[in-house]
């Protein structure tokens, strides 16, 4: 009787064990997949933060002229509000070629110019499933040459 009741405590104690390392692996395996949509979303962002950045510094070299940003991506809109959309390798699409959802960004472009010499343009990055950008941006430059013309 003593030999019986030992092996039934060793069996509960052998289940108790394996219900903590069950406990302990569920807990372990949603660790990880929280980490890797932050690695996602963190890519997501720097990828964002470097297409607008590019934007940006060719508005500023092309001293707030529009027209010419305009022609190094498909901008669609009018208006004063552009939009275009690149895929997750940063390369600007086409978007009637219909990638899928989670392939591609939109980049909205707002442009004004404040008494016809300070231009400034806005700039959204947003997931096309999504209503929140993930990135925005504004960018001004002061154009003196205007100045100049007058």
């Amino acid at each position: 009787m003593k030999a019986s009741s030992k092996s039934s405590l060793f069996l509960i104690e052998l289940i108790i064990a394996i219900f903590f390392f069950l406990l302990a692996s569920a807990v372990c395996v949603q660790l990880f997949a929280f980490a890797h949509l932050k690695s996602e979303e963190s890519i997501h962002r720097n990828l964002a933060v470097l297409q607008a950045q590019t934007i940006a510094e060719q508005f500023r070299n092309e001293k707030g002229d529009v027209d010419m940003l305009l022609q190094t991506a498909t901008f669609d809109g009018s208006d004063g509000v552009y939009t275009c959309y690149f895929d997750t390798t940063g390369e600007f699409i086409d978007i009637d070629s219909e990638p899928s959802a989670d392939e591609y960004f939109v980049m909205t472009l707002v442009p004004t110019t404040e008494e016809n010499r300070l231009a400034t343009l806005a700039i959204s990055i947003q997931p096309p499933q999504g209503d929140t950008a993930i990135f925005e941006m504004e960018t001004s430059i002061y154009n003196s040459y205007k100045l100049e013309e007058e």
